[in-house]
């Protein structure tokens, strides 16, 4: 009999699960404390790495889970106050945000989302779902699929039914187009742009591929087999920003309890000031995929290059500040 295929609902269920239970296993060895979740080592460090990065609003350090392994190989785990412990009621910013964040990651295709998200504006009040509405289009976090629709249609088809596509690429290190045919494991959406996922038979391996770039596609009837045990959102998490270039180099300041986040997410990275700061430089391939990362610091994250993030940085927050001042402005 196959094994039934793990689904991300039923990922999601497992990892609500266990970070309902972790607090309570703190300080205990990870061998032990993983046999008691009924998941594997590996799995248990995967989910502590994931909760770390999870919370509430507005992701401050403190609102996110503390999850970490320390050197005799026990986890100690803390979840923000409040986060596990009230019922599932979300207010009326609450709703607005999820709803919000909803439609940017509405690129991931997925019927199940798309079900959540008209739920949602089914419960929300109409005026503050007007808002909602008005939030999206100025802040512009709509997928952006326009003319892209057909041709992500036929790389969908393709990649659910195994068949091969022979795709007219634009490489820009080269300067030009070429044939190249490509079994496609599918789509991915990474924040504002499609990409697509599959085995270059040119290149012979598997790429990353910006659906933008493609001048045509066609399906060639030939069937292929995907690599055993190749999962799609596996490969997002552990192996797609590897074939994403970075070139725009960015340096950000931290203080207070940032600081302290900061060195955690790049240890070797982080350099201290002589004010008690901490710097962090890196390179990103797009200035608008951290800058709500940034701001969901608040003053403790500062900007030190380039001008162009802290102008992104400095107008994103200004769209949210009139957001919210129109929502308290029909409240009154």
């Amino acid at each position: 009999m196959r094994k039934k295929k793990t689904t991300s609902a039923d990922k999601t269920r497992k990892a609500l699960e266990i970070a309902g239970k972790l607090p309570a296993l703190s300080g205990e060895e990870l061998p032990d404390v993983a046999r008691r979740l009924g998941v594997t080592e590996k799995e248990l460090i995967r989910l502590a790495e994931t909760l770390s990065m999870c919370g509430l609003p507005p992701y401050t350090p403190d609102a996110l889970f503390d999850v970490y392994i320390d050197e005799n190989n026990r986890i100690h785990a803390r979840s923000p106050v409040g986060l596990l412990e009230r019922p599932v009621q979300l207010s009326g910013a609450e709703g607005l945000a999820l709803l919000l964040a909803g439609r940017a990651a509405a690129g991931a295709r997925t019927p199940a989302l798309s079900s959540a998200l008209e739920k949602i504006r089914a419960a929300m009040n109409p005026a503050k779902l007007d808002a909602a509405d008005r939030a999206a289009k100025s802040l512009d976090i709509a997928p952006e699929t326009g003319g892209l629709e057909p041709l992500l249609d036929t790389i969908s088809s393709a990649a659910a039914d195994s068949v091969k596509l022979e795709m007219e690429y634009f490489t820009p290190s080269r300067g030009k187009v070429a044939s190249r045919v490509v079994r496609p494991y599918g789509l991915i959406y990474n924040v504002d742009r499609w990409l697509i996922v599959g085995w270059c038979e040119m290149r012979g391996e598997t790429r990353v591929f910006r659906a933008d770039r493609v001048k045509s596609a066609r399906a060639t009837g030939e069937k292929f087999e995907r690599p055993p045990g190749f999962d799609l959102e596996t490969f997002r998490r552990d192996e797609m920003f590897k074939h994403i270039e970075r070139t725009i180099p960015v340096r950000l300041r931290f203080s207070g309890g940032a600081a302290g986040w900061a060195c955690g997410r790049w240890p070797e990275r982080a350099r201290s000031d002589n004010d008690g700061s901490i710097s962090v430089e890196f390179r990103a391939d797009r200035l608008e995929n951290i800058v709500g990362m940034i701001l969901s610091l608040g003053p403790e994250a500062q900007v030190v290059s380039p001008p162009e993030l802290k102008a992104l940085v400095a107008a994103a927050a200004s769209a949210a500040l009139s957001l919210y001042k129109q929502i308290a402005e029909k409240q009154a």
